[in-house]
């Protein structure tokens, strides 16, 4: 999945902590403005939910032809469609 945020990037190991941006986002989430706290975890929250359905339309796609419509009926997903059951628009 692509990168949403700096910060998350840290957590997984992704990048170091030492890196600016990791930094500067670190003092957005922990510093003294909560709004701007607000709005940081309001954006990245938008690019996680945008890179999921992304990937999740990408993973569909390619299982699809890997696989065949077959595994995804299997599943119990929809019918083959390719939709996220999981996320909500």
């Amino acid at each position: 999945m692509p990168s949403s945020s700096a910060l998350r990037d840290a957590l997984i190991g992704r990048r170091s902590y030492e890196d600016p941006e990791v930094l500067m986002e670190g003092d957005i989430i922990l510093g003294v403005d909560p709004a701007a706290a607000q709005q940081y975890i309001s954006h990245t929250r938008n690019n996680l939910v945008a890179n999921f359905k992304s990937s999740y339309a990408k993973m569909v796609a390619i299982e699809q032809r890997a696989f065949g419509r077959l595994l995804l009926r299997q599943v119990g997903t929809d019918s083959g469609g390719g939709s996220c059951p999981t996320a909500k628009s």
